[in-house]
């Protein structure tokens, strides 16, 4: 708890994002093209525009119902595999702990304000915008795997990075093990 106290929540997040970007040396701008967003930001704006009970839709099922459980694994897949202390994933620890309880308080929120069947009608159509984005969202996400130009990006991140690696003299313990071992092989 000390450790978010008095801390902007943006700054907790740019801290988590620097950290992975540290730790995996590339930018998620690299791979993530810029239309992603655009259905997600399209649905919230209308949510929005819808007052009070778009507001109470856009955020109850576009963040506070579902961020338990993708924080949770977003959570366990970053400390296995970039070894992120909870120091480093405080941002999402935070979330896990916290928006379950949120999401139980909006829920009494938006009973209390949904009296009328217009306003229970307009509800579901702000929540159909909501998760029909997300599944558009997660749909762009998953078909990454199959397209050529993430394969480029990739190639091309490699490239930029490969000038780095070059070895005039041992730097690491495995340029004094394992190399000596792959060089004579390869003669």
């Amino acid at each position: 708890r000390e450790s978010v106290e008095n801390i902007p929540h943006h700054q907790l997040f740019r801290e988590l994002v620097n950290t992975v970007e540290k730790k995996v040396q590339c930018s998620y701008i690299d791979f993530i093209p810029d239309d992603f967003s655009g259905v997600m930001v399209k649905a919230q704006k209308e949510c929005v525009a819808k007052g009070k009970i778009g507001l109470l839709a856009s955020l109850y099922f576009g963040s506070e119902l579902i961020v338990p459980s993708i924080y949770s694994a977003l959570l366990v897949g970053l400390r296995l595999c970039l070894n992120l202390s909870r120091e480093e994933t405080r941002f999402l620890l935070l979330h896990v702990s916290m928006d379950g309880d949120h999401a139980d308080n909006i829920r009494d929120i938006i009973v209390s304000h949904c009296k009328t069947a217009e306003d229970r009608i307009e509800f579901v159509k702000c929540t159909e915008l909501i998760i029909n984005a997300r599944v558009s969202f997660y749909d762009k996400l998953g078909s990454l795997q199959n397209l050529q130009n993430v394969h480029d990006k990739a190639s091309q991140l490699y490239d930029k990075q490969a000038s780095k690696w070059s070895r005039d003299k041992p730097r690491c313990l495995s340029d004094f093990t394992g190399r000596p071992v792959v060089y004579d092989f390869i003669r």
